[in-house]
């Protein structure tokens, strides 16, 4: 089902289910939700992470940060299409009640599908955020990982992100929601450069961002494989 509600999804999504031969998913969570949805048929489990990059590619620094990036700005990201259920209004209070130190910059990245409640609640943070409302390519998308000092995947539902292998392969730190099944690409949560929190929980998420925004980082470190 899409995450959004649409007129007749749930019986088209029904009728296709009850019908097809085999199917394969990509994470246990959407394997049961497809049950409850009627089907019947043989399936598979199957993981299939986004490959983006190589460990030697830099990427494409993006323009609209330049300017900051070069006055020494660290760049806590958030990335990918902008939608409701991507948890926005949570990162935008958790990042509110943080108060992180004033070299932090949040960055929204990614196409504006919706969520213009949750956009509203990020531009009050004034001059600690930078919205970038367009596609990002995979050099640019390599590029902000890579010099994230964190990466948030706030969601309040998700059936997998192709963004959370990338993620942990890249920035310096992830932390990503509980929801849905997200909680099947991070290992139980062993990843040193991993924290997760539960979906919706402000106060998790601001603990998350007072502690990374305090936490000394160069940028010289290596990245995390």
């Amino acid at each position: 089902l899409p995450h959004e509600w649409i007129p007749g999804g749930r019986a088209v999504a029904r009728a296709l289910l009850r019908r097809c031969d085999g199917v394969i998913f990509h994470s246990r969570h959407v394997m049961t939700r497809a049950a409850v949805l009627g089907c019947r048929s043989p399936s598979a489990v199957a993981r299939v992470p986004l490959l983006i990059g190589g460990r030697e590619a830099e990427g494409r620094p993006l323009p609209e940060l330049m300017e900051a990036w070069q006055r020494g700005a660290r760049l806590f990201v958030c990335a990918g299409h902008v939608r409701k259920y991507k948890g926005l209004g949570i990162l935008a209070a958790a990042w509110r009640r943080a108060a992180p130190a004033d070299d932090a910059l949040l960055v929204v990245a990614g196409e504006r599908l919706g969520a213009r409640r949750d956009l509203r609640a990020l531009r009050q943070l004034g001059t600690q955020i930078r919205i970038i409302p367009r596609y990002l390519d995979e050099g640019e998308l390599t590029w902000l990982l890579r010099h994230a000092e964190a990466v948030f995947l706030p969601y309040v539902a998700a059936s997998q992100s192709g963004l959370l292998p990338a993620a942990m392969r890249l920035a310096c730190h992830v932390v990503v929601s509980n929801a849905g099944g997200l909680s099947e690409e991070t290992s139980g949560g062993r990843a040193a450069n991993l924290t997760i929190v539960p979906a919706g929980d402000i106060d998790a998420m601001a603990a998350s961002i007072r502690q990374l925004s305090m936490r000394p980082v160069s940028r010289e470190e290596s990245h995390p494989d």
